[in-house]
């Protein structure tokens, strides 16, 4: 995993700031997007990413202020995501450190093999949506009980873990439950990450900005416990 100058030239010129109506964004954190392009990822590329992106701008390896978006595209069963024309690498980060992201413009990164080009950033502010979605949301649980054949509680983890996100919406002020969506997993550095994917429906949107602000769970570097809205079904 690493990073590599070079690859198809992009043009110089200022990343840009996509408008939206007053009074319905926060402007203090963001989300930077930088246009990707190449053919594919692996489908659980949120280590192979951050660890990428950390080559080519060791500041940002332990950025406690950064959060990477998983990236989008077409999953295949052979492990790999296929992108199509309008992925993007999306980072979410405090304005004032957009300074710190600007450097891996027009870079490629080669993410476990698969190479991608990032264009010139443009920045977004995060939206008021009633309704917000997590791909993944990483709870470290602790004294879980398993099966007599030494298998995960299922049941029991579903418990703890509404238990614990019940406990971070109210610490963030959020009076609404969190619904799961499914069991998912992620590799880092080997080792296996449980958790759900998460939504929060409902939300003011006070609360809305805030649970976008904050996010829920750890692993945030790795593309894990990032709110971005509910996207229509079709």
């Amino acid at each position: 995993m690493g990073l590599h100058a070079g690859g198809p030239p992009v043009p110089a010129r200022r990343f840009t700031m996509t408008n939206r109506p007053p009074g319905r964004d926060d402007p203090s954190i963001v989300d930077v997007l930088f246009d990707l392009r190449g053919a594919s990822l692996p489908a659980d590329h949120g280590y192979a990413l951050y660890s990428a992106i950390s080559a080519c701008n060791p500041a940002l390896h332990k950025a406690e202020w950064l959060g990477i978006h998983p990236v989008r595209g077409r999953r295949g069963i052979d492990g790999i995501l296929r992108l199509g024309p309008r992925a993007c690498l999306g980072l979410r980060l405090p304005a004032a450190h957009i300074p710190d992201v600007l450097p891996l413009t027009g870079r490629e990164l080669s993410v476990d093999g698969h190479r991608v080009y990032l264009s010139v950033p443009r920045v977004e502010p995060l939206a008021v949506a009633a309704s917000l979605d997590a791909r993944l949301v990483a709870i470290k649980l602790t004294n879980l009980s398993k099966k007599l054949d030494g298998a995960l509680d299922k049941n029991s983890m579903r418990a703890g873990y509404l238990a614990e996100l019940g406990r971070q919406l109210d610490a963030h002020g959020i009076a609404r439950p969190a619904e799961l969506l499914g069991l998912q997993e992620i590799r880092v550095a080997g080792r296996r990450v449980l958790g759900y994917t998460v939504r929060v429906a409902g939300l003011e949107p006070e609360e809305s900005l805030a649970l976008q602000r904050s996010g829920l769970g750890g692993k945030r570097r790795m593309g894990c416990g990032i709110f971005v809205p509910t996207r229509p079904r079709r």
